[in-house]
């Protein structure tokens, strides 16, 4: 059927083709849709969704990281204020906007590149799934006629079917990734033990391990744990404040302070000491070498509150302590915390 359209050098002829070829594509457009298979159209949505959701998921975490950041500066900057009786806190508002500010740099890209990034292997992927049960369903020879495929597909078939087996092992290396952060879920400060010597005060920052005759018995049974030791002279005594995650499934965060008694303060060591009824542990700072040890001992060995402890657990004559690095001890419980396919994954890449 023919078309009759006015000249087109009239602006009646002109209005008249452009609004027969917009028609045109708007049909072409509908036709294309409604070619599409069932799994293409949810594809697309659920691509449109994971674009959005992925872009503004990666927004707000850059955003908390940047903010939880910033307020550790701002607090570092006030407690300095705050030590200098200076009540002018505008320098550290400016601080903390500026470290937002720095740390939200790049945050655009960042989380573009997550939000597209990973949709043309999600749809390769997909296809390679899609062909994979045609396979299974019709057979694998009607599906993907190798001898007559040409070389292009021969290309795309291959080249699909690794990144889908890439793209599975990614996917199942994140989930057990994921199984392992439930086990190991925090990890202390990568800061190494120190230890702070102001004369007077010392102070000695890190996470304890323990060890023993009983071998893995002996370590301590929260071993994600953090110490702060404040000894002052004048007071006579060292405070421990500690941190640590307990309960193994719930990882409950529970915090607790610990007063030890002075034994002996010298320019080279400091000794301080922790006794209940039935042990006594002896701790040491040594502010040349900056290292902080302790040695526990079983006491009143006869006493009854002693005997039914002895009876009801193994128990050890004398045990050692160290205050060390917090994230080495992190990263041995995650790398023990790793399921066997994990391990040999991450083999392959070194860890």
């Amino acid at each position: 059927m023919a078309i009759l359209l006015p000249r087109q050098g009239s602006e009646s002829g002109r209005a008249a083709l452009k609004y027969h070829f917009r028609q045109k594509n708007r049909a072409n457009v509908r036709g294309a849709m409604g070619r599409l298979a069932t799994w293409q159209k949810v594809g697309i949505v659920l691509s449109i969704a994971w674009a959005i959701g992925a872009a503004v998921h990666t927004h707000n975490r850059d955003l908390q990281s940047a903010q939880s950041s910033a307020s550790f500066a701002y607090n570092v900057c006030a407690d300095s204020k705050n030590l200098a009786h200076s009540a002018d806190l505008s320098e550290c508002d400016k601080e903390k906007s500026d470290n937002v500010a720095m740390s939200m740099e790049g945050d655009t890209a960042n989380a573009a590149i997550v939000a597209l990034a990973p949709l043309p292997f999600a749809w390769i992927f997909a296809y390679v799934l899609i062909g994979l049960g045609r396979a299974l369903a019709i057979g694998l020879p009607v599906v993907l006629p190798w001898k007559s495929m040409s070389r292009p597909r021969k290309v795309f078939v291959v080249a699909g079917g690794l990144v889908s087996v890439c793209a599975a092992l990614f996917g199942l290396t994140y989930l057990m990734g994921l199984y392992v952060d439930t086990l190991v879920p925090v990890s202390p400060s990568p800061v190494k033990a120190m230890v702070i010597d102001q004369g007077d005060t010392v102070i000695a920052e890190g996470s304890w391990t323990r060890d023993g005759p009983l071998g893995e018995g002996s370590k301590l049974g929260d071993p994600l744990q953090a110490s702060k030791i404040t000894c002052t002279k004048a007071d006579n005594r060292c405070v421990e404040a500690r941190a640590e995650i307990t309960g193994k499934g719930t990882n409950l965060l529970t915090v607790d302070e610990v007063d030890y008694d002075i034994e002996s303060w010298s320019p080279t060591t400091i000794v301080f000491v922790y006794e209940t009824p039935c042990a006594r542990e002896t701790y040491t700072i040594d502010r040349q070498t900056e290292a902080v040890n302790g040695v526990g001992i079983n006491l009143h060995a006869n006493a009854k509150m002693c005997n039914m402890r002895a009876a009801a657990e193994a128990t050890e004559d004398r045990w050692e302590y160290h205050l060390g690095d917090g994230f080495k001890i992190y990263w041995d419980l995650r790398q023990k915390a790793r399921p066997a396919l994990l391990r040999i994954v991450q083999a392959f890449f070194g860890n």
